[in-house]
């Protein structure tokens, strides 16, 4: 991350990263009222995160697979609502879709999560909702 930043600045172009999620009101209210104490101390945490259908096979090819393109922002939500660092990670995952699966790609997979300050999580996380 230092090198890359070092990169940027060296570079002198603009740059931004940043995940969306984390500015929408939605995913807001919900960090506040967690960390207000509305909702009591979260111990649990579920996320659910299903695309209507998988993306097409140029992106995949490309795209770093379902754990970089799309549950990263399931990791940043689950740290960003609970307001703890992840410590442990356990994963299980599949392909149901043949041409994904020869490419190297997984389309599902199911996660569990042990926090810094003890609360534990579950993110399922699939490439088609139907």
């Amino acid at each position: 991350i230092d090198e890359a930043l070092a990169t940027v600045l060296q570079s002198g172009v603009k740059f931004q990263l940043g995940f969306q999620r984390r500015f929408d009101a939605n995913f807001q209210r919900v960090r506040q009222a967690v960390q207000g104490g509305e909702i009591g101390e979260p111990f649990m945490l579920n996320i659910k995160s299903f695309d209507p259908a998988p993306p097409p096979l140029a992106y995949l090819k490309q795209s770093g697979g379902l754990f970089f393109d799309m549950m990263t922002h399931d990791f940043d939500m689950a740290r960003f609502v609970i307001g703890s660092e992840i410590t442990e990670v356990t994963a299980t995952a599949t392909s149901f879709d043949k041409e994904i699966a020869a490419i190297g790609d997984i389309t599902t997979a199911i996660v569990s999560l042990k926090f810094e300050n003890g609360a534990i999580g579950v993110i399922q996380c699939c490439r088609k909702a139907v």
